[in-house]
């Protein structure tokens, strides 16, 4: 996962339509809209428009739905790839460890922070898709039944 910086002039859109840390092809078309206010494909400039493709493959590269997390950077994004492998039992432990060594003192590095984030938000969407795999195993079932 790569930092990618909003354009400043689609920041105050971005922080509307990203505030619940995923983005909907019609929160897209929200950000198209602020680029492009009369829909005029001069209107979108040069980081407008890498930002907007990169956001577009996200989406779809996710079923119509990309989450997100601040990036590293003011003013940046992370795309978070829904499709991830999983958090490894090492992974797991690597990041327990760094949180104990954490609360007896130590500061983790930029890189150690960064993995620590991706392992983190890894670990947080598998345990939604497994409350959304466990909340539809019962409609599943009604309907079977």
């Amino acid at each position: 996962m790569t930092d990618i910086r909003v354009p400043a002039s689609l920041q105050n859109t971005w922080s509307q339509v990203a505030s619940d840390k995923s983005i909907q092809a019609n929160e897209y078309q929200q950000l198209l809209q602020a680029a492009a206010p009369t829909g005029k494909a001069n209107e979108v400039d040069a980081a407008e428009r890498q930002f907007l493709g990169q956001l577009r493959d996200h989406i779809e590269a996710n079923g119509g739905r990309g989450a997100v997390r601040s990036g590293s950077a003011a003013g940046s994004v992370t795309f978070v790839d829904e499709q991830a492998p999983p958090v490894s039992r090492q992974e797991r432990e690597w990041a327990q460890a760094l949180e104990q060594k954490s609360q007896q003192g130590y500061m983790p590095n930029a890189q150690e922070q960064s993995v620590y984030q991706d392992i983190l938000l890894r670990h947080q969407l598998q345990t939604v898709h497994e409350l959304q795999k466990l909340q539809q195993a019962p409609q599943d079932h009604k309907k079977g039944g």
